[in-house]
């Protein structure tokens, strides 16, 4: 009889042990539920910063680059211009250029960014004679772009932004004593930029300074 009890209590230690070399069932369905979480989280910074990211966009066939200027202390500013009053408003914002410096930066090795051309405002005229204002438009925008100058811009087009441009044929310093400004201006069908157009993801800025859409208003 003592033999018999003594048998039953290790058969049944036996079913209460796992066997060796196995992990019990809860314990990998709790590592599986926790790989799993850490997955969804995972995914769920990675939404975000997405949602972050502003859409590249598609370039806009046939804009065409009617004026293009990089220097330091220009206003930022997007705006329409629909006719030569505007475009003589849009340029009251810009006083005439200082020439503080040509070079511009240090060869574009990548070091410190110079003064620049321009301080102040852009040379040259925003619209060249010859412009149809009765068939298309002109969309302007002044942006920073950092320490980063460029001779050029590219007009682009996306659903959360509509119209905005991006910096081309750019040259990137490591560090700079005052952020670079882009200045361009582009040509466009006049349907493309009815009232109301969105403009790097705003309504448009009136033509002129602010002081004179007062005097107007």
């Amino acid at each position: 009889m003592f033999l018999h009890r003594r048998r039953e209590r290790a058969d049944g230690d036996a079913h209460e042990q796992p066997p060796r070399g196995r992990t019990p069932r809860g314990s990998r369905l709790i590592v599986a539920g926790a790989a799993v979480a850490g997955l969804l989280l995972v995914s769920g910074v990675w939404a975000v910063l997405g949602e972050d990211e502003p859409s590249p966009g598609v370039p806009v066939p046939g804009a065409d680059l009617v004026h293009f200027a990089s220097g330091h202390g220009y206003e930022p500013v997007r705006t329409v211009l629909r006719s030569r009053a505007d475009v003589a408003a849009f340029e009251e914002r810009f006083p005439p250029a200082a020439e503080v410096g040509k070079d511009g930066g240090d060869g574009g090795d990548g070091g410190d960014g110079g003064d620049g051309e321009d301080r102040g405002g852009p040379a040259g005229p925003v619209a060249p004679a010859g412009r149809d204002f009765g068939t298309e438009a002109l969309v302007a925008f002044v942006w920073s772009t950092g320490c980063t100058s460029a001779d050029s811009a590219d007009l682009r087009s996306s659903k959360e932004q509509g119209l905005f441009a991006v910096p081309a044929d750019t040259t990137e310093y490591r560090k700079c004593a005052e952020p670079w400004d882009a200045l361009a201006v582009f040509a466009v069908p006049r349907e493309w930029a009815p009232h109301g157009v969105e403009l790097a993801g705003g309504p448009p800025d009136p033509p002129g300074p602010p002081a004179a859409a007062a005097d107007e208003s």
